[in-house]
């Protein structure tokens, strides 16, 4: 299982970095349904989104559907707390870019003795638009969104490894006109003897857009293959966290991220993503572009969590989770 699983890791970072950037990049945005790459959860935003080898709470049900055999509210410094086999509910609100809202609910439910189910929602809201002729008349206003649904189901094989399945069912609505898609996540999530150590693979968005805006175009999917691992160090209070990944309308992105676990039930995060490079504009405000950052607060069954990021002249975007332990 072991030499499986390396030479799946092996494979997909092969795979990462074997075509060019700017290869990529040539289709960039070209994709449907860009929505499903923004990415959910407070805690994973603030640790710049390298999530798919720690992901043990809801937001694994985004980043990689395995990690949701591990469910918890928090670890604990010094040793990898069990999970908890308990109902989570989870919800995420995202204030994006230009006026842009977004956000996430969750559930999930542990089933016989090694298996959990999940299910979620995500959502884009637009908001009112303005609707204007060729001539640039204005004729009204209109509005637009994106919603996701999904169900997920995981099992963990034995000590060292979990997988995860996730079906999605995608809807677009832009006024009178609409379209919708399916897709599927798979993940594996794989635990080291050290206790401290993870490896996370996960490929999402597989699938196809079912009908289209028009009777003509059917737009892809934003396929996505991430590789990644964490690691709880040993006489530090801190998680560390690296993902690579590729996007089949984008290039090739890195992310990293840490968390301050030994100030309990204060946690504070830090990550970097390379996306910065996206949107940089040459002026002040791409200096803090990519860095993100954030805490939680644990109280009783709950968990509260806050993460900020800035995104050069797009501004700064926050975002706000609450977890709760049933």
């Amino acid at each position: 299982m072991k030499r499986m699983l390396f030479a799946l890791v092996a494979i997909s970072v092969l795979i990462l970095a074997a075509t060019p950037a700017g290869a990529i990049d040539d289709n960039a945005g070209t994709a449907g349904y860009s929505f499903l790459k923004i990415g959910v959860g407070a805690r994973a935003a603030a640790m710049g989104n390298a999530y798919v080898a720690l992901a043990d709470d809801h937001a694994a049900l985004y980043h990689n559907p395995a990690g949701i055999t591990g469910m918890r509210l928090a670890p604990d410094w010094g040793a990898a707390t069990p999970a908890v086999r308990a109902t989570y509910v989870a919800a995420s609100y995202n204030s994006w870019v230009s006026d842009l809202q977004s956000g996430f609910l969750a559930l999930t439910k542990p089933i016989g003795e090694e298996s959990w189910l999940g299910a979620s929602i995500q959502y884009l809201s637009f908001g009112n638009l303005t609707e204007t002729d060729i001539d640039g008349t204005v004729l009204g206003e209109f509005n637009a969104s994106d919603f996701a649904f999904a169900l997920t189901g995981a099992k963990r094989f034995s000590d060292n490894v979990s997988l995860g399945l996730t079906g999605r069912l995608i809807m677009e609505s832009i006024q009178d006109s609409t379209s919708w898609g399916l897709a599927a996540d798979i993940g594996l999530m794989y635990h080291l003897d050290d206790g401290r150590t993870q490896i996370g693979l996960a490929a999402t968005n597989l699938g196809a857009q079912m009908k289209g805006l028009t009777e003509s175009h059917k737009d892809e999917l934003p396929l996505k293959i991430a590789v990644g691992a964490s690691h709880r160090l040993e006489g530090l209070p801190l998680i560390l966290a690296a993902e690579i990944n590729k996007a089949t309308d984008d290039g090739v992105r890195f992310s990293l991220g840490s968390e301050l676990v030994s100030l309990a039930p204060f946690y504070f995060r830090a990550g970097f993503s390379s996306r910065r490079h996206d949107i940089e504009t040459g002026s002040s405000s791409d200096d803090w572009s990519g860095f993100s950052g954030g805490l939680g607060v644990l109280y009783n069954q709950i968990r509260i969590d806050y993460a900020l990021g800035r995104l050069s002249d797009l501004g700064t975007v926050h975002r706000i989770g609450l977890t709760a332990r049933l």
